[in-house]
């Protein structure tokens, strides 16, 4: 994991503190969102804490005010378990952070629009309003 400034460069070298929180697959803990790990100027990468074939959710609860980008194999294994897996494994605000986020990263065109629709797939099955008013809040 890294930390990047995407679209708002600046002159000034102020780097922010940023707290990041997260859980796995095999960890499910998102009863506590505290920070695990702090984003600043001395701690620009965290490695990985999931196994390799367990999915990484950051920002646990959505918690933060902030938005999160993941690799491309992570990011396979969050949609293999939003489409397979029972949807009470990811809470609706994760799933909500989720639509939003990649939304978002379409719309600032930072992902492709066929990998944000591959990832808002998954919403045949959602029952919870948050991650529909979130896929409708970027498509109205």
């Amino acid at each position: 994991l890294y930390q990047s400034e995407e679209k708002l460069k600046t002159i000034e070298k102020t780097l922010w503190w940023i707290p990041v929180s997260y859980t796995s697959n095999s960890e499910k803990s998102f009863g506590d969102p505290k920070p695990k790990f702090w984003f600043n100027d001395e701690n620009k990468t965290l490695e990985d804490p999931a196994k390799p074939e367990d999915w990484l959710l950051l920002n646990v609860q959505a918690a933060g005010t902030y938005h999160v980008r993941y690799d491309k194999a992570n990011l396979e294994l969050i949609k293999n378990a939003l489409r397979n897996s029972s949807l009470d494994d990811i809470p609706p605000l994760n799933r909500f952070q989720l639509v939003l986020d990649y939304g978002m990263f379409g719309l600032a065109g930072l992902e492709p629009l066929d990998e944000v629709l591959d990832l808002m797939d998954y919403l045949g099955r959602e029952q919870h309003f948050a991650p529909w008013a979130a896929g409708i809040r970027i498509f109205w």
